[in-house]
């Protein structure tokens, strides 16, 4: 399994939202400045996961090896799946034993969004 940069998790109701956030990273470019380095790599549900894949075991692999996760909160707030991929990204987070181990986690909350609709944690 490929490992990415970011690993994209949304709710199928904010799909619109996700895919254009995927666009824009998958447009940028890792290197030092002023050159032109390799896209990041995003995973995002939809374009990974084929029919007949273990849709479970690929998401617990992109997300053991992803460097980044990004979150997008909208409407319906942080459910379901969504809910248990930023369980999995917190345990990545929280249990690393140095800094510079811990995944980074970038909630995004969406004008759709309630107020309250960001978890206590993120």
């Amino acid at each position: 399994m490929a490992s990415y940069d970011v690993f994209l998790s949304y709710s199928h109701t904010d799909r619109a939202a996700a895919d254009s956030l995927c666009a824009a990273l998958q447009a940028e470019h890792l290197g030092p400045a002023g050159e032109i380095g390799r896209r990041l790599s995003v995973f995002i549900d939809h374009a990974e996961i084929r029919s007949g894949d273990r849709w479970l075991d690929t998401l617990q692999a992109a997300l053991a090896e992803c460097q980044a996760f990004v979150v997008l909160v909208g409407a319906h707030g942080v459910q379901r799946w969504v809910g248990a991929e930023v369980n999995a990204a917190l345990t990545r987070h929280l249990g690393a034993h140095e800094a510079a181990e811990r995944l980074p986690i970038h909630p995004i909350v969406l004008a759709s969004a309630a107020p309250d609709a960001l978890p206590p944690f993120l």
